[in-house]
């Protein structure tokens, strides 16, 4: 696996440290690789955030009430009003 070298500030690399030290990552390198899984995730969320609220903008206007937009949300994913 091809490495980077990566500089960090001295309160950077303590919390770095700290991370590896609580035992919930094996490395440095196995908390950066967590950190940046976690921005894809959320940049990927955020795109599809911004698809979805281009697709609503174009659909136009509903002549449905909010109470009935929420109700068939809530219906569509199962969560009991």
């Amino acid at each position: 696996m091809p490495e980077m070298n990566l500089s960090l500030l001295d309160a950077m690399r303590r919390w770095v440290d700290a991370q590896v030290a609580s035992g919930r990552y094996s490395d440095p390198s196995d908390y950066l690789k967590e950190l940046i899984r976690r921005d894809r995730e959320l940049q990927e969320r955020r795109e599809a955030l911004g698809r979805a609220l281009d697709e609503g903008e174009a659909s136009g206007i509903s002549e449905r009430s909010l109470a009935r937009v929420w109700a068939d949300v809530k219906a569509r994913h199962g969560v009991d009003a």
